[in-house]
């Protein structure tokens, strides 16, 4: 009994595996592409710097740092026609400085706010002021 039954089994395994080619086979894949690796803006800029100057100028900041080319006229305030590590710097920090006031206002904005502003008076000038004594009449009675 269980002889036929294992020769069924078996044999629909082969079956099975000459229908799809066989028995498959894990290849290894080659990398697409080489992992990114992420640089610092001092490494990026060396990079960049062909001259080895420590100064930047626009063509070699179009080839090796496109963000800075992109900025170049705001980061390079004195017109020199290139950009040091100390610009990019103060750049980096100007640019902290003002997303950060931004997203303070966007912030304070956006808080919630009771729907109505309570007006608070001092206390001295409730003192200062002589109150009106309210005079209680009755409804319909003229005086």
């Amino acid at each position: 009994m269980r002889r036929p039954i294992c020769f069924a089994f078996l044999s629909i395994l082969l079956l099975g595996a000459s229908l799809f080619g066989g028995v498959a086979r894990a290849e290894p894949r080659e990398p697409k592409t080489a992992p990114h690796i992420r640089m610092t803006w001092q490494q990026r800029f060396a990079a960049a710097n062909t001259t080895h100057d420590g100064q930047l100028t626009r063509e070699q900041a179009l080839l090796g740092y496109p963000s800075v080319s992109r900025w170049f006229d705001a980061i390079d305030l004195d017109g020199k026609g290139f950009v040091t590590m100390a610009d990019i710097a103060a750049w980096h920090k100007a640019t902290r400085i003002a997303n950060r006031v931004l997203r303070e206002q966007r912030e304070e904005r956006a808080r919630p706010r009771p729907a109505v502003q309570p007006v608070v008076t001092p206390p001295d000038t409730i003192a200062n002021k002589p109150h009106a004594t309210a005079q209680v009449t009755p409804l319909g009675v003229d005086q």
